[in-house]
């Protein structure tokens, strides 16, 4: 986002969003990033990493 001096209201919400989902400091920036984190860490236990990445990509 700031390498590209990306502005969009919505893509600056959801860059927050995985960064909180990725740095366990910032999970509560926004409330979503706790949920990405969940279905991150569900899907691992759950299917190896070439299934996890091709059911997690759409979401």
């Amino acid at each position: 986002m700031e390498k590209y001096n990306i502005k969009d209201p919505a893509l600056e919400y959801m860059a927050k969003s995985i960064h909180g989902a990725n740095i366990p400091e910032d999970i509560d920036i926004p409330p979503e990033s706790a949920g990405l984190r969940a279905l991150a860490h569900g899907f691992h236990y759950l299917i190896d990493d070439h299934k996890k990445m091709e059911l997690e990509f759409p979401m």
